[in-house]
């Protein structure tokens, strides 16, 4: 007889393995004013969260993307990079979401658990339109790895469709004013660091078994 018990370590637990995350920024010209301003001032904010062995990558999107930061470690030197590379983002020109998403899948590649944090307040506009064609586009290209992309749609004229096809194993969140981008930001974070494995494979063999699944 085995008995096999999996019971994942408390979220405070200093053991955590390290998390991997891109932000994926919309600066079209619509980000204007309050909108990029909440964005800066919420991760400069949250920077704290972050731990010595986090790595986040920042990715911004307009008429094409930039890679703005390329996965440094979260600590106080980091920490000051990537609040530089936030600070520096300007608002300008049209909307690439699939170029955005296809510079982060490029960067997924260095690293292996990644979640990616998706934000826009509009509609895509250059570069794949159609939210099916680019949900199985993104699909193709990210396989089985182990990645989860979460949508942020702020303000009201965001395409709701296109965001909730682009959330492949994470959530989409419509963000109306600043308390809900803080909570959005929030439920995200809390969900990555709530997972200590994912798509774990356990092979038991043997002869005569009986197999029960509890939880």
């Amino acid at each position: 007889h085995v008995m096999l018990h999996l019971e994942a370590p408390s979220v405070l637990d200093k053991g955590l393995p390290p998390k991997n995350f891109i932000f994926v920024i919309d600066t079209s010209s619509s980000m204007s004013g309050e909108k990029i301003k909440r964005c800066k001032d919420l991760i400069g904010k949250g920077m704290r969260l972050f731990r010595d062995c986090d790595k986040i990558a920042l990715v911004s999107y307009a008429e094409q993307a930039e890679m703005r930061s390329d996965w440094p470690p979260c600590t106080s030197e980091g920490k000051a990079k990537l609040y530089r590379a936030f600070k520096s983002l300007t608002p300008i020109g049209c909307t690439n979401m699939s170029g955005g998403l296809f510079k982060a899948c490029e960067l997924c590649t260095k690293q292996t658990d990644v979640t990616i944090v998706f934000l826009t307040d509009g509609h895509a506009n250059r570069g794949v339109q159609d939210s099916q064609v680019l949900h199985d586009m993104l699909k193709k290209v990210l396989g089985d790895s182990n990645v989860r992309i979460h949508t942020l749609g702020v303000g009201n004229d965001h395409n709701v469709d296109m965001l909730q096809k682009l959330c492949l194993g994470g959530t989409y969140t419509f963000v109306e004013n600043a308390e809900d981008t803080t909570k959005a930001f929030g439920s995200v974070l809390g969900s990555a660091y709530s997972t200590y494995y994912q798509n774990i494979k356990i092979e038991i063999s043997g002869t005569n078994m009986n197999l029960s699944v509890v939880g």
